[in-house]
């Protein structure tokens, strides 16, 4: 007699549990993962396609599975199979974000460090500002003082404005605004060592979690909002 179960795995491919091809889904979905730093359309990390993909793979496997359960009587098959793609899901969830979990936080680290190194050439051209004008600060707050820096030829690269932890470039601008320019610069008054209170910091949203990079009077640059 034909095994019943090998002609269900004829008639009904999508149906069964093949754990070669789903092996080598999730092996190529982490590849994926892992080359991809860009996001798409600016809403999905594109990290986040792979598990999802993945997700969504499982999930009609086990309707399937599901539904061929209720239309053609052997339960013990298609539960069996139901089980492993879900199974398979969640096993595959938690594998993914134990992968991608390590680089998606270095990354974030290694943009915090560049907007940091942002923010000092920022500072260093403020100090030369301050030294060609008796010691006082650009006056204005935001890209109003900001943009003394760009007309007066102390920074020569209006990218040096655009947090890297922001999505998407820098642009092309000749002129600071408060679209363009990604940080908060509290200006004007004397430029002192001693002067306490915050010189220049990000703006929200320019890190997840409400992090962010704070710059001080005296050039002391802190990070906040804890990993």
């Amino acid at each position: 007699m034909e095994n019943k179960e090998l002609r269900l795995e004829d008639k009904y491919w999508l149906g069964v549990f093949r754990w070669k091809l789903v092996v080598g889904l999730f092996i190529l979905l982490l590849i994926v993962a892992l080359g991809s730093d860009d996001e798409i359309r600016l809403v999905i990390p594109a990290r986040a396609m792979s598990p999802l993909v993945w997700g969504c793979f499982c999930l009609i496997g086990a309707m399937v599975a599901a539904f061929r359960r209720r239309r053609s009587g052997e339960e013990d098959f298609w539960e069996r199979h139901g089980c492993a793609f879900l199974v398979s899901m969640v096993v595959g969830t938690v594998l993914f974000g134990f992968f991608l979990s390590g680089p998606c936080v270095a990354s974030e680290k290694a943009r915090l460090i560049s907007c940091r190194a942002n923010l000092q050439q920022i500072w260093n051209a403020l100090q030369a500002y301050a030294s060609d004008n008796k010691n006082f600060l650009p006056p204005g707050n935001g890209a109003t003082g900001l943009n003394e820096l760009l007309r007066g030829g102390y920074l020569a690269e209006p990218v040096l404005f655009h947090c890297p932890g922001r999505s998407g470039s820098a642009g092309e601008f000749q002129e600071l605004t408060e679209e363009n320019c990604d940080y908060i610069y509290y200006g004007g008054g004397e430029q002192s060592y001693d002067r306490k209170g915050i010189l220049l910091m990000d703006k929200p949203g320019n890190h997840p979690e409400r992090k962010y990079n704070i710059l001080y009077y005296n050039g002391e640059i802190e990070s906040r909002g804890g990993w």
